[in-house]
């Protein structure tokens, strides 16, 4: 239950960083990026929605880790619904076009 609660709360931290935009110093492929593609994406709001899928990731699995009856009961499913759900999200993101800075 302890590695539950201690990858939970890393977790909803990176997820937290992601959300405000303060992880994109880690993430190489941004660094490296040319400006001019920089320029293309709408990276505040992309940085949120994953920092949110992070987030609840980190809350289910902390959740496993503080109640005892979530991690036998519930855990598997939540995980199964939050990959579910991520899997959707990721589709979105690439076909919706919400996150491409339109020239218009």
């Amino acid at each position: 239950m302890l590695v539950c609660v201690v990858f939970g709360s890393i977790f909803v931290v990176i997820g937290a960083m992601f959300f405000d935009g303060l992880a994109l110093r880690w993430v190489e492929g941004w660094q490296t990026m040319p400006a001019e593609e920089k320029e293309k994406i709408q990276i505040k709001p992309l940085c949120r929605n994953i920092g949110t899928a992070i987030i609840l990731a980190g809350g289910i699995i902390l959740a496993a880790g503080l109640f005892p009856a979530f991690a036998d009961a519930g855990f598997r499913w939540a995980m199964v619904g939050w990959l579910v759900l991520c899997g959707l999200d990721v589709f979105y993101i690439g076909k919706s076009g919400r996150y491409i800075v339109s020239n218009e």
